[in-house]
């Protein structure tokens, strides 16, 4: 394991400074390459222009796992030559190959009547290549939809594919005066002669060093690389020579990223820089480049990932636009997110300053080490005076960070939130242990059974320790059926509602082993008693529920809540159910002051709890007509709560933050922390 480590260590490091070759993903190296003295300059010259983005070369590309060609000396096919083809056009038009042949094929190959699938022109090659080297011209197939993408080419097929490449930018290949004839001029066909004798003009070209042409000989893939390199240098069109007639429009190219992704763009003189983000889970980020000359570049993440790229800052182009420079801040060192590679180093933590050649694409990465930061959060002063309380909660996995760095004091915490912490603080102080225990499947489940027989489900519900009045809630988002609910969903279930606008009905609430009477109303518009607006559902348990009886000191109170989103919360409600620590309110919504001080009370009251968690140490009586004093007088003399506290000025209606909820569970955990 520590030998892997430092070997992901040593590969980081190498990228950082530069020392690995940065080759296109797919491209054949070039010491990986067989090809012969004489084509060996001009190809690393093709090479140099991006005219070799041809990926990897196979025999047969129908067969994933076919053989890869690295020896250049050999025949080329058809479907290889459409790769060189595409490489030359996207160069010709300022892009990669990949890139521009996914704008050809979104912007001019026949598409299906929605726009989703491309319509393949070939019965016998469904590749992307064909289809866009199709919708340029550059191939024509043999007839009948065939295009025998594995069949090789002559020579003189070749020079009649290399005009109509050439033709697809925009150039007429046309002879330039007499060009020297060929020893074996009688043996070109006259449909091949003219595109044989304007490459010969224009040096492109040059025969087989006996003064033949050998039409009917087979074309190699390194004269089919080295011709493409001089139909780019010596042709009158060519992006070299700033003449060329885009075929595509920024913003056209701009439009091929956009469909169903999310993207950001900055502008500069030269190219509009693009980030686009797809997918929900192991989606992708990927970065471009759109030329306003009509080009299009995929951008390679200047700090290595392997699916969402990291956040970047201070994206910005130089005055002149030919160079575009970003920030990456990785706070720690990142590791493979898959299981079967999770020691291997992705990228180390530190500022990465990524500088891009905007014109060729080119880039370098500058990296510093990150400098060692006080304290344990950027947004907890050191003189902070819930720090210890933070430490404390952090320390024990009772509150965790909001985001890495990052405690956030100010935000506020749930009612499922407090509950489920208190439960595990209630664990530990009783019990010893920190776990909870797991709730039974069927625990809290609860369906409504109307008088005519129909039934409503999606409701969970509990038992308390006091009673006050009850009503049934339930959450828009985990259910189909919400007390905030809608007209359509309203009177789906009930289409007596159209008319009538308001009823009540008769019905039970099934909790398994317990069934309780009460009326379920259904509203469209208007008010219902304790302010639920309409369209909604509301129920309400007779007093039968409650063994005849409304008083408050009734062993009894039903509530009925949505599921808390999490299994952790769950079990917390559970827990807390379970001890006849009673708790009114909605899991999802935000806790306030006045809950914290009920549920802390209702933990005194029924906890069960040592008797040195809230025994009085200070001597504190809350004025008569305190609002909520009956609760707070307990706190206050346990020293949970302080009534003179300078930093936290009780307000009964305030949410409960992180750094107050902190404090709470420190002094219930740590009496000398009062």
């Amino acid at each position: 394991m520590k030998m892997k480590k430092m070997l992901s260590l040593l590969l980081a490091l190498c990228f950082l400074l530069g020392l690995l070759p940065g080759l296109v993903p797919g491209a054949s190296a070039a010491g990986e390459r067989t090809v012969s003295p004489w084509a060996a300059e001009e190809i690393t010259r093709a090479e140099g222009y991006g005219l070799l983005d041809v990926g990897d070369l196979r025999v047969d590309y129908a067969q994933w796992d076919s053989e890869e060609v690295t020896d250049w000396t050999q025949p080329i096919t058809r479907a290889m030559f459409v790769r060189f083809a595409l490489s030359y056009a996207a160069a010709m038009n300022h892009s990669d190959r990949s890139c521009f042949q996914n704008a050809v094929n979104r912007l001019i190959s026949q598409r299906t009547e929605d726009g989703y699938f491309l319509v393949y022109p070939f019965s016998d090659d469904h590749s992307e290549e064909a289809a866009a080297a199709y919708a340029l011209g550059i191939i024509q197939g043999r007839g009948g939809g065939v295009f025998d993408p594995d069949a090789l080419i002559t020579r003189q097929e070749a020079a009649a594919m290399l005009c109509r490449a050439y033709k697809a930018c925009g150039g007429e290949a046309t002879e330039l005066g007499a060009a020297a004839p060929f020893a074996d001029e009688e043996d070109i066909s006259p449909w091949a002669a003219e595109a044989v004798h304007a490459l010969r003009s224009r040096d492109v070209l040059r025969g087989m060093g006996d003064g033949t042409f050998e039409p009917q000989g087979n074309f190699t893939i390194q004269q089919c690389a080295v011709c493409f390199l001089r139909l780019y240098e010596c042709m009158p069109v060519s992006f070299l020579k700033g003449n060329v007639t885009p075929v595509f429009t920024q913003e056209q190219l701009i439009s091929t990223i956009q469909p169903d992704d999310r993207i950001r763009r900055w502008d500069g003189p030269l190219a509009v820089f693009i980030r686009r983000s797809q997918g929900a889970v192991l989606g992708d980020t990927a970065f471009f480049l759109v030329y306003a000359d009509g080009g299009i570049r995929y951008i390679k993440a200047g700090v290595p990932k392997e699916n969402y790229a990291w956040p970047i800052e201070n994206v910005a182009f130089s005055e002149d636009g030919k160079t575009l420079t970003y920030n990456v801040t990785l706070e720690e060192d990142q590791y493979s997110i898959y299981a079967e590679t999770a020691d291997v180093l992705i990228a180390k933590a530190g500022y990465y300053t990524v500088t891009i050649d905007v014109l060729s694409g080119s880039q370098t990465v500058d990296y510093v080490p990150l400098e060692p930061r006080e304290g344990r959060w950027d947004d907890v002063p050191a003189d902070a005076w819930y720090l210890p309380a933070a430490e404390y909660c952090a320390d024990w996995g009772l509150i965790s960070d909001a985001e890495k760095r990052r405690f956030d004091p100010e935000g506020e915490i749930t009612v499922a939130q407090m509950v489920e912490t208190t439960a595990h603080v209630h664990s530990y102080l009783t019990a010893g242990d920190w776990l909870l225990p797991l709730r039974p499947a069927d625990w809290g489940v609860a369906v409504f059974r109307l008088e005519d027989g129909r039934e409503i489900d999606g409701f969970r519900a509990w038992e308390g320790k006091q009673w006050r009045y009850w009503k049934g809630v339930m959450s828009k988002e985990a259910y189909h059926y919400s007390i905030r609910s809608t007209k359509d969903e309203l009177t789906g279930l009930f289409p007596e509602l159209a008319e009538q606008g308001q009823l009540w009905m008769d019905a039970t609430l099934d909790m398994g082993d317990k069934q309780v009477p009460g009326r379920l109303g259904a509203m469209l518009e208007g008010d219902f008693e304790y302010e639920e607006n309409g369209p909604a559902l509301l129920f309400y348990p007779t007093e039968a529920a409650f063994g005849g009886t409304t008083d408050p000191g009734a062993p009894t109170h039903l509530f009925l809540c949505a599921q808390p989103g999490n299994e952790g919360s769950y079990r917390g409600l559970y827990y807390m159910a379970e001890k006849g620590i009673w708790h009114e309110t909605g899991p999802y919504r935000t806790a306030y002051a006045w809950e914290l001080a009920w549920f802390l009370y209702d933990l005194w009251l029924f906890g069960s709890l040592p008797e040195e968690t809230f025994r009085p140490i200070y001597d504190v009586t809350v004025p008569e007509g305190t609002s909520y004093g009956t609760y707070l007088e307990p706190l206050y003399r346990a020293g949970i709560l302080r009534p003179d506290d300078p930093d936290w000025a009780f307000d009964p209606e305030a949410p409960v933050t992180r750094a107050q909820f902190a404090v709470v569970l420190h002094r219930l955990l740590e009496p000398a922390a009062r």
